[in-house]
């Protein structure tokens, strides 16, 4: 099954006064299925962090769809797009996103914190947040070990940048 697909998504930056406009992305286009894993690799300046960015609802394509678990959100506004964000997309960021005080677990459970307080939370799933964050950070390539240590202390865990979606 499909859960992430980009249909012929474009991503360019207006420039200022008569200079012209920065293309990025120009008609990319794949599937993601569940459970698969995929590498996104290219030089510096290539587009790799901007497709990241659509890819995981923090910025909109210039045009084309971008389709999680059969819901295109490229035009959504931006309240829902907090919400799939925040219910079913996962971000693991290098080592000046985490908080050194916290295991990295405890950064991974951070968002939920407002999500149970929200009215959108629904205390009927089956699985608990932190089973699956522990499950996500597994599929990241986090060893059972690493979770409970200090972030602080998982710098040369914490510095390779990866997305996780559902």
């Amino acid at each position: 099954m499909v859960q992430l697909k980009l249909e012929h998504v474009k991503k360019h930056y207006d420039m200022p006064g008569e200079l012209p406009e920065i293309q990025v992305l120009n008609d990319v286009s794949l599937e993601v299925r569940a459970g698969e894993s995929i590498a996104i690799a290219g030089p510096s300046g290539s587009g790799k962090s901007t497709l990241l960015n659509i890819m995981g609802a923090l910025d909109r394509p210039s045009s084309g769809s971008v389709i999680l678990a059969g819901r295109d959100f490229s035009g959504l506004p931006e309240k829902e797009l907090a919400v799939i964000r925040n219910r079913d997309i996962g971000f693991i960021f290098q080592l000046h996103h985490l908080l050194p005080q916290c295991t990295v677990i405890e950064n991974v459970l951070i968002p939920t914190l407002p999500w149970k307080a929200s009215r959108f939370f629904d205390s009927s799933i089956s699985e608990s947040q932190e089973e699956r964050a522990r499950r996500l950070l597994n599929r990241s390539g986090w060893v059972s070990e690493c979770i409970t240590g200090r972030a602080g202390y998982q710098a040369a865990n914490a510095s390779a940048p990866r997305w996780s979606g559902l």
